[in-house]
């Protein structure tokens, strides 16, 4: 069976993309941007697809993309609370 020539084309963007995941180490807000691009990328393909097969993998694939980018938000912000509860320990 030959691959759609769309999840050919998806996976080598993708590949660049998570590469630059990786590459952002710490940095959340460039980690997050990146996540959203790639949330977007995916959409744009999803549109795109003709086979109702590919459309739905490219769609699953898609939905975990947006847990992913729920988990990265929550992670920030129990990470903005951690550094609160830091500085009112100091302070005290």
């Amino acid at each position: 069976m030959e691959e759609d020539p769309i999840i050919t084309q998806l996976r080598i963007e993708d590949e660049k993309i998570l590469e630059e995941m990786e590459n952002a180490g710490t940095d959340f807000e460039k980690y997050n941007g990146l996540v959203t691009e790639r949330h977007k990328l995916y959409l744009e393909h999803e549109k795109r697809a003709t086979n109702d097969t590919t459309r739905y993998l490219i769609s699953t694939l898609r939905q975990n993309i947006l847990t992913q980018i729920r988990v990265s938000v929550l992670e920030a912000e129990l990470i903005k609370l951690t550094i609160r509860v830091d500085n009112l320990e100091t302070k005290t």
